[in-house]
């Protein structure tokens, strides 16, 4: 997985790339096997200094070459099928062009050999040719004795072989003969993957306990089923592995994501069993509990690539976490910045993330206010830039605690009766016009008045009015 995703995940532009990765991954680790045991036995492998990959094959078969039925030849001393295979195997069949060569003059695999021939120059079979192949093999089933012969037989018809002999060799047969089929399609690697996942499954790959879920995780990864696999890491207690695997094949599209973030961390659907979605926002969200309290800008990391994710009541889960996180810590100013003397909110941690957080410190500041802290919601409305909001909500609050607050009622009569002060209040709040020219301009912006302040409007008029009189009648 070194590249983005081309198209759909069940695109067959994106299957056939996820087939060849996996053969090239499965031909790598052949060659290092290969190489391991001729270093091995650098003695019997004589392999000299010739370089690549017909080289490395010879001085490997050198060590043992182990076929009692070899047919049809040799070349440099070697099994002309078992050179072939190997080759084959190692992902460079043109390292066995003189064995092709060889080959040609046995008609009973005549057809086997233009198979061959042909994947040399291309990377699928031609159709006519995969016909006739199937119909020599049918003619040979019986009578081939020469188990690399019948193991090539094997790759390019997906059919089962002796030499299916470890997880990897098993693997490699099974997709390899996808990689060439020229009728490849979505729904013949979903067999490959029912075969891994469901007909095999846990039971039987980690048949020895969870110390063994590398061998199911391998299969799960290299069949193209990541979902699963990450489920896998997770359920065996390798948490960090499978947060940041999973983290690696979101960020390049072949993770296929819940829909709903509140959503199990594995939903298989119900219409096509090999395929899964993995709540990648559960994932996160249980891995980053571990420190979110010690290191908020770890976590803030995490909780980034969850932008655009939605909860079923169409919450961003981003936003969620950096709400929760500073309701948990406290540390408002930290993340998401604080109001300097100049009037501007200092930079914090949420501007790596973000060019504009308003949105965000609003979403903090409509969940502070519904926990009750509204002192609080008020200075992040205005860290915000919306001051209207947080008038409105000052303005309650202030209206509740002066219902609540009786201690203080006979300073507020005494203020109310205070014309001078009243009016000029009043006049700031530039609510009632007391001049003829501010009538206007103050009926236009009525409509910016907040509904809670304009439900109070008829009564301070007819308190001005009753101030105006007993001024009058004290002159």
């Amino acid at each position: 997985m070194d590249q983005k995703i081309p198209a759909d995940r069940d695109d067959p532009t994106t299957v056939n790339l996820l087939i060849e990765k996996a053969c090239l991954y499965l031909q790598h680790l052949f060659i290092e096997h290969m190489d391991a045991q001729v270093e091995r036995n650098l003695e019997r492998a004589q392999r000299g200094g010739v370089p690549g990959i017909r080289g490395l094959v010879e001085a490997y078969l050198k060590i043992g070459a182990d076929d009692p039925f070899a047919e049809d030849g040799t070349v440099e001393g070697l099994p002309v099928w078992e050179v072939t295979y190997h080759c084959l195997r190692a992902g460079d069949l043109a390292a066995a062009k003189d064995a092709l060569e060889l080959l040609a003059n046995f008609p009973q695999s005549a057809v086997l050999v233009s198979c061959l021939n042909h994947l040399n120059k291309e990377a699928k079979l031609d159709v006519e040719l995969k016909k006739k192949l199937k119909v020599e093999w049918r003619h040979n089933l019986n009578s081939a004795k020469d188990k690399y012969k019948r193991g090539l037989y094997a790759a390019l018809l997906g059919l089962d072989s002796t030499l299916s002999d470890s997880l990897e060799n098993w693997l490699w047969f099974k997709l390899f003969a996808l990689k060439v089929d020229p009728h490849m399609s979505p729904i013949l690697y979903a067999e490959v993957q029912k075969n891994v996942s469901i007909d095999y499954g846990e039971s039987y790959f980690m048949s020895g306990g969870k110390a063994e879920f590398h061998y199911y995780f391998t299969a799960l990864w290299l069949s193209g089923q990541f979902e699963r696999a990450i489920k896998l890491l997770f359920d065996c207690n390798h948490v960090s592995d499978a947060v940041h695997v999973a983290i690696l094949a979101y960020e390049l599209g072949y993770l296929r994501n819940t829909a709903n973030a509140a959503a199990d961390t594995l939903v298989v659907d119900s219409a096509q069993m090999t395929k899964c979605y993995c709540n990648i926002a559960r994932l996160l969200v249980s891995y980053t509990k571990e420190f979110e309290l010690d290191d908020v800008a770890r976590a803030l990391d995490y909780w980034s690539l969850l932008k655009g994710l939605q909860t079923p009541s169409g919450s961003d889960v981003f936003e969620m976490a950096v709400s929760r996180a500073i309701y948990l810590t406290g540390k408002a100013d930290e993340i998401i910045g604080a109001l300097g003397p100049d009037g501007k909110r200092s930079p914090a941690l949420i501007d790596e993330y973000l060019e504009d957080p308003s949105d965000i410190i609003c979403r903090v500041a409509h969940d502070t206010e519904l926990g009750g802290d509204t002192t609080q919601a008020v200075r992040l409305y205005i860290l915000a830039n919306t001051p209207l909001k947080a008038i409105e909500l000052l303005c309650s609050e202030l209206s509740d605690a002066i219902r609540v607050n009786r201690t203080r009622m006979a300073e507020l009569r005494r203020l109310a009766e205070d014309f001078v002060s009243d009016s000029s209040v009043s006049q700031q709040l530039r609510l009632i016009p007391f001049d003829m020219d501010q009538v206007p301009v103050i009926v236009g912006e009525f409509h910016l008045v907040p509904q809670k302040v304009r439900e109070v409007i008829p009564d301070l008029c007819l308190h001005l009015m009753r101030c105006m009189v007993d001024a009058i009648h004290s002159s």
